[in-house]
């Protein structure tokens, strides 16, 4: 009862979402079936409107069942819950055109061949991250966002062309099919685009953002001033080669129907509606290879070689280094001696040569013309906004996680438009990318990078917790140990004592008793003298200081001092007292009642014993 109490406001408000989220999924439920429900009674919405608002119901009910697990999860569960969000919120949209084309006594079939949507996926990532890649790496040392981006891609792809047209490449466009794939004006067009691209993005830092980062010009200002940017490339453009639409052709061979990779593959149909006896889920194995092309290969490829190459600089490197902590904090790296502004156009030439190598490698595969560059821009802002605009990892994995959705969502889209007789539904798949992504920060509102990061940061924490327990789990057995064997050998000499012809035996497990304490002192104080005294003394430091006057260093040192020379006590107090005596000559401390009290906390810490004998040690040392 007293839990009740206590989390009544709690229970209550899960009451209300859980009321809510039935009360959609109910209400979308019978509507979309029966053609009943709140909305259906109302009468004002009809015909498409009445089904996509009862299905966004269902999507509603959904979101807000993921929102609450995924909040009241800790730990692995809610790493689980993230994972298998895309799952359900996949089978929920089943369920709901399932529901809707039941209702309408509807039958269609889904057909997901798994090569094909696999190998899309990956093309679609990769054309994604031409521009993504060069955005982050932008953000990230510059704290901008650059909408230039993917007109500098485009520029990439024009390049590609104006090499295909020259003299010198012309013969190789040119030839008829030999059966021979040529690589020589792609890997030169590649190359070309990259270098070239690069230094265009080096000039307009130089001559457009210095100027502004001079004047102190804010994030905001800069992200205008490269919509700027972009709007007079892509004039030159229509200028220089006009609204046409151009090919560029590596080699003929390269636009042949059989210059492709044939991929084994299996068709999995989903069948949904009104079905009678059919299966919802057939899988059809007597299915041709799925043909994907030597151009999308070339592009994959490319770009992978590319960001590992980036990655390998970022984190390997001594520019890789600077680059980071004029991310971090320009000031600071400045006066580390790190030139900034060199900084910066190191990174507007990577940026900008990712962003041309890709396009010079995405023309062999899309028309080239000035308007290409726009329709890869929004989804390459929303690739970085889903893996956290300043890391890279994130950006890749979210590029992957794009361009899934988009490779899923196409059969998807056609069966279901085919279904309901809109034959043009396939032209929402670039749409999906960005309603996958407001799903997703709403779960996750800093992106897939910070959470990849917070991951991190939490697996090196318990790495560390669990060292730092074994390392002083180790120290305490060895101790135990020690002592237990110490004690055993003390019995053992205080009975021969009482024997006078053993005094041979005795004299050697004496010296056996020495040599192991010896060797006992060399293991603890390697264990726990730094693990344990350091760490006390840090903690006790202000006590310390307020009793003895001295700082924190010089305890720490003079507990060192006294665990490294001191033997174990409890056997020999004169011993003992010579050996203090000698400790303070050598640290030159002049009062002994510093020499007693040091000497005494620390035994105190390392050898815990009766508080009377180390009284005792104190009193003879004060005379």
């Amino acid at each position: 009862m007293k839990f009740l109490l206590d989390n009544f406001k709690k229970i209550q408000v899960a009451h209300k979402w859980l009321i809510l989220s039935l009360f959609l999924f109910i209400d979308s439920y019978i509507g979309l079936k029966f053609g009943l429900g709140l909305l259906s009674w109302t009468n004002i919405p009809k015909g498409d409107i009445l089904w996509i608002l009862q299905s966004l119901e269902m999507m509603a009910f959904g979101i807000i069942i993921v929102n609450r697990v995924v909040k009241n999860s800790t730990g692995k569960f809610k790493a689980l819950a993230l994972i298998s969000t895309p799952v359900f919120i996949f089978l929920l949209v089943l369920f709901t055109l399932d529901t809707l084309l039941k209702g309408q006594g509807i039958t269609t079939i889904f057909y997901y061949n798994l090569s094909s949507i696999s190998l899309s996926a990956l093309y679609w990532s990769a054309a994604y991250m031409t521009v993504a890649v060069g955005l982050t790496l932008t953000y990230k040392v510059q704290r901008y966002g650059n909408f230039a981006q993917a007109e500098i891609m485009l520029l990439g792809s024009y390049v590609a062309l104006i090499m295909m047209w020259s003299d010198m490449f012309s013969p190789i466009s040119d030839a008829s099919s030999d059966g021979i794939l040529n690589y020589r004006l792609l890997v030169a067009s590649a190359i070309s685009a990259f270098v070239i691209c690069g230094f265009i993005g080096v000039i307009i830092d130089k001559s457009v953002y210095k100027p502004l980062r001079k004047r102190l010009a804010s994030a905001q200002v800069l992200m205008i001033t490269s919509l700027g940017v972009a709007m007079v490339i892509r004039a030159i453009l229509y200028m220089r080669f006009s609204a046409r639409t151009f090919r560029f052709i590596p080699d003929k061979d390269w636009r042949l129907l059989s210059s492709n990779v044939e991929v084994p593959t299996q068709r999995v149909d989903v069948v949904i509606g009104s079905r009678m006896e059919e299966p919802f889920i057939n899988i059809v194995s007597n299915v041709g290879p799925y043909g994907f092309s030597y151009s999308k290969i070339a592009l994959i490829v490319g770009i992978l070689i590319a960001i590992s190459l980036l990655m390998l600089i970022m984190n390997k490197t001594i520019l890789g280094k600077k680059m980071r902590a004029v991310s971090d904090n320009p000031d600071l790296a400045a006066t580390s001696g790190i030139n900034v502004e060199n900084i910066h156009s190191t990174s507007s030439f990577l940026s900008a040569g990712i962003s041309g190598l890709g396009g010079a490698l995405l023309a062999a595969i899309l028309p080239v013309s000035p308007e290409l560059g726009l329709s890869l821009l929004l989804p390459a802002f929303a690739v970085i906004v889903l893996g956290s605009i300043t890391s890279i990892p994130g950006v890749i994995i979210a590029a992957f996680i794009i361009g899934i959705v988009r490779a899923i969502s196409e059969p998807l889209l056609i069966g279901a438009g085919n279904a309901l007789d809109r034959p043009t539904a396939s032209g929402f798949a670039e749409v999906m990318p960005f309603m996958f992504l407001i799903g997703v920060l709403l779960l996750m509102p800093k992106g897939l990078g910070n959470a990849l990061h917070e991951w991190n940061v939490n697996r090196s924490r318990n790495l560390g917790i669990q060292k730092h327990r074994s390392s002083f789990f180790i120290a305490d057995l060895l101790q135990a140990s020690s002592t237990f064997v110490t004690q055993t050998m003390d019995l053992a000499v205080q009975k021969l004592l009482l024997i006078k012809s053993y005094r041979l035996l005795l004299i050697y497990i004496t010296q056996v008793k020495s040599y192991f304490l010896d060797v006992y002192f060399k293991i603890t104080t390697l264990f726990h003298s730094y693990l344990g005294t350091a760490l006390n003394i840090l903690a006790r430091s202000n006590t310390l200081k307020n009793e003895l006057g001295y700082s924190t260093l010089d305890l720490i040192f003079l507990f060192q001092k006294t665990i490294n020379i001191c033997p174990p006590s409890g056997t020999n107090t004169l011993r003992e007292i010579e050996v203090v005596e000698e400790f303070l000559k050598n640290n030159k401390i002049i009062r002994k009642q510093d020499g007693a009290d040091i000497y005494f906390l620390a035994m105190q810490d390392r050898f815990p014993c009766s508080e009377n004998y180390f009284n005792e040690i104190r009193k003879k040392l004060k005379q």
